[in-house]
């Protein structure tokens, strides 16, 4: 099963995605589970690169992607942000109802 698990301030911003783990819908190169999480999170990855001036953190390996958002962001890139990540979040949470044997979200509201 893939889990993403979305990381929120108190007052609802992303701070942070992170995805791990394999859908196991079929056989490798022909998961269309783990195919769509990765083209969401992916295009969310190049949305933040072009559109704030400091690029995301990121930590990727073999089944696993975490995604950062600088700490020093102005208002108008955590503007551009949310949206950016509000709109993976909703293409993860539609995937996920469509196949909840092979894909979990999960919120998670960050400690100060």
């Amino acid at each position: 099963m893939v889990k993403v698990k979305i990381s929120t301030t108190r007052n609802g911003e992303i701070m942070s995605f992170e995805v791990r783990g394999h859908a196991n819908y079929a056989e490798h190169g022909q998961d269309i589970v783990c195919a769509g999480v990765s083209a969401v999170t992916q295009t969310t990855i190049l949305g933040l690169e072009h559109f704030l001036d400091n690029p995301p953190q990121l930590v990727i390996r073999e089944g696993y992607l975490k995604c950062s958002l600088p700490g020093d962001l102005t208002f108008e890139e955590r503007a551009r942000a949310t949206i950016v990540l509000k709109t993976m979040a909703l293409g993860i949470e539609m995937t996920a109802r469509s196949y909840p044997k092979n894909l979990q979200l999960v919120w998670e509201m960050a400690a100060d």
